[in-house]
């Protein structure tokens, strides 16, 4: 089974909204064919390796990370993989490790199996490895939204940043951690208030395109100037987002800022506090296909998004050095009480201490 979450994982992002998938077909103890889910849209895991199985060879295991799926529906890209499996002829016994979250199919493809005179074993002590490989279809599926990751840097004491200077926390080694955190994303969020401050270009070193940006800007305070703007991006360029009521005031503004930049106003209603309705801002990130996004923004932001259950994982990296000055931005997190599993990713001599917590 380790053999088919290695196949899995192969994929990366290219299976949003659906889950990475990997499968083994053995006979005899060994493997005949394999398989894997590559891209949303094409093959399931199971139809690959069934693709890849000679004809004459019956009897077969099949090991497959997740349970296979069955029925169709209108979002459906191909044919059902329990269907597939008994009008193959070719499987006997179907090894899985967890059932589907999807209401759609939790349970409904094993039924269908046993049904069908084959027999299933749950593996449930790989769970835990099937959950952290599909965390993000998992939130998908369950909370119809896209999956949110946050990155931090800190120093020892807590402050993120000083106000009106731009002046790196973590240590290169950190930063090359941080493009590979960009490039495992499918858009990156911040706010118009760090973009200020900050002036990031929020890129893909060495990459002919970044991920899409997204920006949350009630105000419409952004700086037309700002690096972020003029990168080159994968569709859908730069998604900015603003309340809907200084949208209309600022309409012109808004179209002659769109006309200077690869860059969409996307007007949202407010809350009764006057932040923006994230809600309407993570459907419309569905609707854009927008999946698995990495939010690098300040405390205040970041806050917002742990105190209202929207933080998935937070990778925070703290520095070994103090800041003593009034000019900083604190971020006072505990990030053992704040999630429910934390680990430690890095510790060593004069670099950055890197944590990461769970919800």
């Amino acid at each position: 089974m380790h053999i088919a979450f290695s196949l899995a994982k192969r994929a990366k992002l290219a299976t949003l909204p659906n889950p990475r998938v990997g499968c083994l077909i053995v006979k005899n103890g060994i493997i005949v064919s394999t398989g894997f889910h590559s891209i949303y849209g094409g093959k399931h895991a199971e139809s690959e390796a069934l693709r890849g199985l000679p004809l004459d060879i019956v009897g077969c295991d099949m090991y497959v990370t997740l349970e296979p799926c069955t029925g169709t529906w209108a979002e459906k890209k191909q044919a059902p993989c329990a269907e597939s499996i008994v009008q193959s002829g070719q499987i006997s016994r179907v090894f899985f490790v967890s059932y589907d979250p999807n209401p759609r199919v939790a349970g409904k493809g094993i039924n269908y199996l046993r049904l069908h005179g084959i027999e299933t074993v749950e593996l449930s002590k790989l769970q835990g490895e099937e959950i952290r490989m599909n965390r993000d279809y998992r939130v998908l599926v369950e909370k119809k939204r896209p999956y949110i990751h946050v990155k931090i840097a800190q120093t020892l004491n807590g402050l993120m940043a000083r106000r009106h200077a731009q002046e790196w926390i973590s240590t290169s080694k950190s930063q090359d951690r941080v493009q590979n955190m960009r490039k495992n994303a499918l858009a990156l969020l911040t706010t118009a208030q760090t973009v200020n401050i900050d002036n990031p270009l929020y890129t893909i070193r060495e990459a002919e395109y970044s991920p899409p940006l997204i920006i949350i800007d009630r105000k419409l305070k952004i700086s037309w100037k700002s690096q972020c703007l003029v990168a080159k991006r994968k569709p859908p360029g730069v998604l900015l987002f603003c309340d809907q009521d200084y949208y209309r005031t600022k309409y012109k503004a808004c179209k002659k800022l769109e006309q200077h930049h690869t860059l969409l106003c996307v007007p949202v209603p407010t809350n009764t506090d006057g932040s923006l309705d994230t809600r309407v801002i993570f459907s419309k990130l569905m609707q854009a296909s927008l999946y698995h996004v990495l939010v690098e923004a300040g405390p205040y932001f970041t806050r917002y998004l742990i105190r209202e259950d929207l933080c998935d994982t937070m990778t925070s990296i703290m520095s070994p050095q103090l800041w003593h000055t009034s000019d900083v931005q604190r971020f006072t997190l505990n990030i053992e009480h704040s999630f429910a599993q934390v680990s430690v990713l890095s510790v060593a001599k004069n670099e950055d201490i890197i944590l990461q917590g769970e919800s």
